[in-house]
């Protein structure tokens, strides 16, 4: 199952248990390398709530990848 996200309520404890899923692949999307570029996009702070999500996720053994821009 894909779950897409902004990564906010991606918590250690929901990053864990979504590790621990097999049927789940999350997306995180941003629309930029950097905080002012993604932040003009998404909103105050997007950025670093989506980077501080896949760090989360990561550190809780979830496999990750980057898809690049179209």
């Amino acid at each position: 199952m894909k779950f897409p996200t902004n990564g906010l309520r991606i918590t250690t404890e929901v990053a864990s248990k979504l590790a621990g899923s097999d049927y789940v692949d999350v997306q995180i999307s941003l629309d930029g390398a950097t905080g002012e570029v993604n932040d003009a996009v998404r909103g105050h702070d997007s950025f670093a709530m989506a980077m501080r999500a896949m760090q989360n996720l990561a550190d809780a053994g979830s496999p990750t990848s980057r898809s690049p821009l179209s």
